[in-house]
């Protein structure tokens, strides 16, 4: 498949970490080392839009898009920086073709729509500003699968929660999701229960119908995702086919969740040279990232430029999430009303 046929859109929001830009560096140095790998491929980025809130009489949810004035003015600065970058063609921004700034705020998913709508070729890698990919994610090849099996319409790439996939639905949905799919020779797709946010190739006509229907403000996963689940679970494995989401099954995390929401920028500023070379190596044990959010919220990988926000205490988490008894199964023991994290037999 020519480079051409597909075109990434990878959507940034407020966070902490601004006007620094390495968060966003980071994601796209990653890109160019675990999917592009020197290709001409294509970025478009869109920076969602705010609304500024006096933060002494409005609380601040960047969720939400809601800061404060003064997160605002780093925003724009932010917003100068990525231009700025992006003119000059410093690694890694030299693989992004255009940025787009929107005016109001639409939610990752309308500020999604406003990239995809840009977006000229049959397929579309979504990337969101905080997914790191850790390892080779092959969008072309996934591009490829799809353009033969017109049944694929989603290929994520791997991440903590779906790793061991099957087993882990069986235990928390009683759901048995079957055998992978093989595609474009070895690639081995697993079905997915649920439409994630997380990095994923899909067709860009079909993803514009979904984005086009989702209220405004609104995350797919929230609401496309869910209702997915709810079909299925009410309706079992037969209602699968509609949907057509697999993950792709690397048999290791390939996207690592960062959380922008809880990470700050660490001074000085990275140079073209370290954004260039910012994906370190990462070292495993059993399997999990130490410090990852994907299995652990209070801590982050270490990288350039960027720092842990002052970590929550685990009893003042217990209390923040604590007030919503948890409804599903542990993916450790099968047993509900605890997640794998407060598992007892752990």
């Amino acid at each position: 498949m020519a480079d051409e046929e597909i075109c990434a859109v990878l959507v940034t929001s407020a966070v902490p970490s601004h006007p620094s830009t390495a968060l966003i560096a980071h994601v796209l140095g990653s890109l160019k080392k675990f999917c592009f790998c020197g290709s001409s491929s294509r970025v478009i980025v869109v920076s969602d839009g705010y609304h500024a809130v006096d933060g002494e009489k409005e609380k601040e949810s960047y969720k939400k898009g809601k800061i404060t004035f003064e997160r605002a003015q780093a925003y724009e600065s932010f917003r100068r920086n990525l231009d700025d970058s992006v003119a000059e063609k410093s690694p890694p921004f030299d693989i992004v073709a255009s940025v787009v700034h929107l005016k109001s705020r639409r939610g990752f998913g309308g500020a999604l729509l406003a990239g995809v709508e840009l977006v000229k070729t049959p397929f579309c890698l979504v990337v969101q500003h905080d997914q790191l990919l850790v390892s080779h994610f092959p969008a072309f090849k996934c591009a490829k699968a799809m353009q033969v099996d017109a049944s694929i319409k989603y290929i994520g790439a791997q991440s903590l929660t779906t790793l061991d996939y099957r087993e882990k639905m069986i235990k928390r949905y009683d759901i048995d999701i079957g055998e992978e799919k093989c595609a474009a020779g070895d690639l081995m797709l697993t079905p997915l229960l649920l439409r994630y946010d997380k990095t994923h190739v899909c067709r860009t006509n079909e993803l514009l119908l979904l984005l086009s229907a989702l209220p405004h403000g609104a995350f797919p996963e929230d609401v496309l995702g869910h209702r997915q689940l709810a079909d299925i679970k009410q309706n079992g494995m037969v209602a699968f086919p509609k949907y057509g989401t697999y993950v792709l099954n690397a048999k290791r995390e390939t996207v690592y969740h960062l959380s922008g929401r809880r990470a700050v920028a660490r001074p000085p500023e990275m140079t073209a040279q370290q954004t260039e070379d910012a994906c370190p190596p990462i070292e495993k044990k059993n399997g999990v990232v130490p410090g990852s959010y994907t299995s652990g919220r209070h801590k982050i990988l270490p990288l350039k430029g960027i720092a842990a926000a002052a970590e929550v205490s685990r009893q003042d988490a217990t209390v923040t999430v604590g007030c919503k008894r948890f409804k599903g199964a542990c993916f450790h023991c099968g047993v509900k009303g605890h997640s794998q994290r407060f598992c007892p037999l752990k």
